[in-house]
């Protein structure tokens, strides 16, 4: 099991215990902080605010989405991850990938690496689930972005091809 990339903390400032009935932008800000990640309240362009969170060397963001109106009764929370432009990964890394993590999805869209987790609480669910659950993506992200950067390195480093005399 991954563990949050932040900075260790005491414990919470939340009650783990705590059902949520709706995700809620800036109690994802309390949360990710909690776990010793930097987080914001970002505009999103239809209105309402995402999360950008930054920590364990990557950057992603925590979109409440399924809402009852722009922002508000959210049951859903796509986390979600650009690790950049991936000329060389390749399908069967991806799906490679996507088999050892399957509770993420990695996908390349338009030319660019991509990584996501679906969460919901439409029945609710514990604060503490939450945390576990953008502290797990974390970690997994890292992964992919590691995966991706491999992928660039390999083919960066491959000897030229020499010409026949």
């Amino acid at each position: 099991m991954l563990c949050a990339g932040g900075a260790a903390t005491a414990g919470p400032s939340y009650d783990p215990r705590k059902i949520v009935w709706a995700f809620d932008a800036a109690e994802i800000v309390a949360i990710a902080t909690s776990l010793g990640f930097a987080a914001e309240l970002t505009p999103a362009k239809a209105g309402g605010k995402f999360v950008t969170i930054k920590g364990g060397g990557v950057k992603f963001a925590a979109i409440p989405t399924a809402c009852k109106s722009v922002g508000t009764g959210c049951v859903g929370l796509e986390l979600q991850m650009n690790a950049g432009k991936a000329p060389q990964l390749t399908f069967e890394q991806i799906n490679q990938f996507n088999l050892d993590w399957v509770f993420t999805q990695a996908y390349i869209l338009n030319g660019e690496a991509h990584i996501s987790r679906y969460e919901i609480c439409d029945h609710g669910t514990g604060l503490g689930n939450i945390a576990t659950n953008i502290g797990q993506f974390a970690g997994i992200a890292a992964k992919f972005q590691e995966t991706v950067d491999r992928a660039e390195k390999r083919a960066s480093i491959a000897e030229p091809v020499q010409p026949k005399s």
